[in-house]
């Protein structure tokens, strides 16, 4: 009944709970400190002994150092770092010994704060590890398989069974196989897909079944919430009514918070998921495949081509473990796009073995399969690009190429290849043969990808963990929780400012803006005496038409230079919605002062502020009035002060900064937007056929930037995910091992007309607020940039190369 994520998350919190009852937890600020860091509002001056160490990981060893049994750590790294880093450096640093004898002298949970401080990505692996020593036994960590004869076993007459689904994931055709088994299907077994209009018809099967003994399968519960009610009345009633002894009910939902409580309480609750994996899930696919449909084509191509389609399936699916580097949408490729994808090709390889077309319709094929089948699903832009890069890189003639064999990926210890031409079993052979686990460079990623992977199955697991911890607990320290609300709750309002005045603000830039007007029209008439002056004494005079469309066009400069600047109105906008967030800031953190002190009643908004004060998130009344982002409390608040700052900055100039740092404006397209408007009023551009053209510059520092370009800006503060920057040659290049992001250098904007614009050896790539990229909604993307890149460009899509403003801690 649990999801496969959150299985080795439970076996933990049961471990610390045994642990707690049994006294043998220790010290309460270890726990704390391993499940959420060092949550201090304090920043780190003191640069980290060597680069390896990541910024996060130096802020938590400050933490670290402060409980006992730890004092020395500091001592220990400076004095063995070669050590450390070794260390560091391991594949699986958790199996290996520590230096400093720490493997000898911490247990096994102190130990797992270490590891969080060097190597987040091999916390989820210490985690099972820890529960292993702890309980003693592999079985806490190993899940039960899914028997669906057991499932059974454990149900009765008045105990439905509910199934919670996955993209996916259907237990209707086990179903079907058991009640086979136990002669109930067919002429005993009921299904119902439940939908507008279905309620009579299910009501009708509930009394059928369970009066004569047959099994209802009611179907897709989470679209018909408004009938579950009922059905939870009839479940209670049902007791009473001594149903058939065969009766069996069994209901599928996709997981919904709207789900009656009640029903999933008197319910068995059974989790279907997926095959994970690249080989189990072509297993899946050549499992409904027989031998009679390969021979139906007639065409030499199509057995490989179906193997081929079978891989990129498998592909496209496995791709969602490794998140928004894998897709910005998680779409639910199922079997009906491989199954209508496998027609597809069979009736183009045959129509093109009737014509005696020795060409095959590479170009056809590869926009019905990518376009319309499993690109009808796809949302994304960006992920489109993903899905047709990979058919260009699967389907080509290349295949048949006898000089240069093909392979989809090559790695250490296997080559993924196309099987020789032969029956069915020769491509089911090929399929055992392939790895149980595949590593991100099957799927065209960096090794990198694997590590992001982990991390975040790590953050996770620390973020339901302590969801699920009391609210009664301690801070440690001696502190106790309302304290520790109580002292960061008064720090961060000395950290808040007062609002901006707008008024003002505007007049202030309107004043400045009129001075600027009136000057410049006093050196235009200036010139003009002085060109009036040089004619009379040439002895001739202006034209008349010129002169009247001088006038004219001075005049309609005038009119529009009265108006405030587009980057000084977004400046007015965006100093607009600072204040709505500074205000509400002040204001949630006042109550929350009054309320500890007993002035005000505690009500759910402050015990939600209380919540995340004291495990150190970013509230979300605070998160809806801000810049999107993933960090946490602490590094949100340096994010928050370097926004006042270039607000400050702007103001005290009364002109743009020299470098823009994006990632500090509410809405930064706006600001580009901004910055095209006045290029094309300056130029007389039309608007609609100006874009952006961006170069990296060699500027790493904003100290190295002299002045303000003449038109555009400037942008700091870019940060490249799926690959890494060549400083000398001024390109994409791979990630170097274990860094998941880099600093861009300084990217110059330029507004250009677009039948200008020329572009080669450059990579399109999208520009987002943070590392969660694009939602379902669109929302998330700001511009696109253009890297210049000496590898084809499919690398770095199928890398998921991209640009981020805003990274997590």
């Amino acid at each position: 009944g649990i999801f496969e994520k959150h299985k080795l998350m439970y076996s933990a919190q049961l471990t610390f709970m045994i642990m707690q009852g049994e006294e043998k937890l220790g010290n309460p600020q270890e726990l704390d400190f391993f499940l959420k860091g060092n949550i201090s509002l304090d920043t780190i001056d003191k640069e980290p002994p060597a680069p390896w160490i990541s910024a996060a990981g130096w802020k938590d060893l400050h933490r670290l150092a402060t409980i006992e049994g730890f004092e020395e750590i500091f001592t220990s790294i400076k004095k063995e770092l070669p050590a450390w880093e070794k260390w560091y450096a391991l594949e699986n640093p958790e199996e290996s010994k520590m230096p400093s004898e720490y493997s000898e002298k911490l247990t096994p949970l102190q130990q797992l704060l270490i590891l969080r401080c060097f190597r987040q990505d091999r916390v989820s692996s210490g985690i099972r590890n820890f529960v292993i020593k702890e309980m003693k036994s592999t079985k806490y960590v190993t899940p039960p398989v899914l028997e669906y004869s057991r499932i059974y076993n454990q149900s009765t007459r008045v105990t439905p069974v509910v199934f919670i689904l996955s993209p996916g994931a259907d237990p209707g055709g086990e179903l079907q196989k058991l009640g086979a088994r136990m002669n109930f299907f067919p002429g005993k077994f009921h299904e119902l897909a439940l939908g507008q209009g279905q309620a009579e018809a299910a009501q009708n099967l509930l009394d059928m079944g369970s009066k004569k003994g047959h099994w209802v399968i009611l179907q897709n519960c989470h679209l018909m919430l408004s009938w579950l009610p009922t059905l939870e009345k009839w479940l209670e009633s049902l007791a009473t009514k001594t149903p058939h002894e065969d009766f069996r009910l069994w209901l599928t939902t996709d997981p919904t918070p709207k789900f009656p409580l009640s029903i999933l309480q008197m319910s068995l609750k059974v989790v279907t998921e997926p095959p994970d994996g690249l080989k189990l899930n072509m297993q899946g696919s050549y499992s409904k495949i027989t031998q009679e449909e390969l021979d139906e084509c007639p065409h030499d191509a199509y057995r490989p081509l179906v193997f081929v389609l079978s891989f990129f399936h498998a592909v496209v699916q496995e791709r969602r473990k490794y998140g928004k580097v894998g897709w910005n949408v998680a779409y639910d490729f199922n079997d009906s796009d491989f199954s209508v994808s496998k027609q597809l090709l069979g009736m183009y390889l045959t129509k093109s073995f009737i014509n005696k077309d020795e060409n095959i319709p590479w170009g056809s094929l590869r926009y019905l399969i990518g376009q319309a089948m499993y690109g009808g699903r796809v949302t994304d832009d960006y992920d489109r690009r993903i899905l047709v890069t990979y058919l260009e890189e699967y389907m080509g003639d290349f295949l048949f190429d006898d000089c240069q064999p093909y392979f989809f990926a090559r790695t250490d210890k296997f080559d993924y290849k196309v099987p020789e031409l032969g029956s069915i079993d020769n491509y089911n052979n090929a399929i055992r043969q392939l790895p149980d686990v595949n590593s991100p460079v099957v799927f065209g990623l960096h090794p990198n990808a694997e590590i992001q992977y982990n991390t975040n199955t790590a953050k996770t697991i620390w973020s339901d963990l302590i969801s699920l911890q009391p609210r009664s607990a301690g801070a440690g320290g001696g502190k106790s929780r309302e304290e520790h609300i109580k002292e960061t709750a008064e720090a961060l309002l000395k950290q808040v400012p007062p609002p901006v005045d707008l008024l003002v603000t505007r007049k202030m830039f309107e004043r400045l803006r009129r001075n600027q007007v009136q000057s410049k029209t006093r050196k235009n008439k200036a010139k003009a005496k002085a060109a009036k002056r040089i004619v009379s004494k040439r002895g001739g005079k202006k034209s008349r038409g010129k002169g009247g469309e001088k006038k004219k066009e001075g005049g309609s400069n005038f009119d529009l230079s009265l108006l405030l600047p587009p980057t000084t109105v977004v400046l007015l906008q965006e100093l607009e919605r600072w204040n709505a967030l500074c205000t509400k800031m002040a204001e949630l953190l006042d109550l929350l002062l009054k309320a500890l002190k007993g002035e005000v009643g505690m009500s759910q908004d402050l015990d939600d502020l209380s919540f995340s004060l004291f495990n150190g998130l970013l509230p979300a009344p605070w998160r809806k009035l801000a810049p999107g982002t993933q960090k946490k409390l602490g590094g949100w608040m340096v994010h928050f002060q370097r926004r006042r700052a270039q607000y400050e900055d702007w103001l005290k100039h009364k002109k743009d900064p020299k470098v823009m740092w994006l990632s500090g404006l509410h809405i930064p397209e706006s600001y580009l937007t901004a910055l095209i408007q006045t290029t094309c009023r300056e130029k007389g551009w039309p608007l609609d056929k100006s874009v952006m053209y961006t170069s990296v510059t060699k500027f790493e520092d904003e100290d190295d930037v002299k002045e303000k370009p003449e038109q555009g800006c400037y942008i700091t503060g870019l940060y490249l995910e799926g690959g890494g920057w060549d400083i000398k040659k001024a390109c994409i290049c791979p990630q170097k091992p274990k860094k998941l992001v880099e600093n861009l250098p300084i990217l110059q904007v330029t507004p250009i007309e677009s039948n200008k614009l020329k572009l080669q050896n450059t990579f399109r790539t999208p520009v987002y607020v943070t590392q969660n990229r694009r939602n379902a909604m669109g929302v998330g993307l700001v511009f696109t940039a253009d890297l210049a890149t000496e590898q084809h460009i499919s690398m770095w899509v199928l890398q998921g190369v991209a640009l981020c403003l805003n990274i997590a801690d």
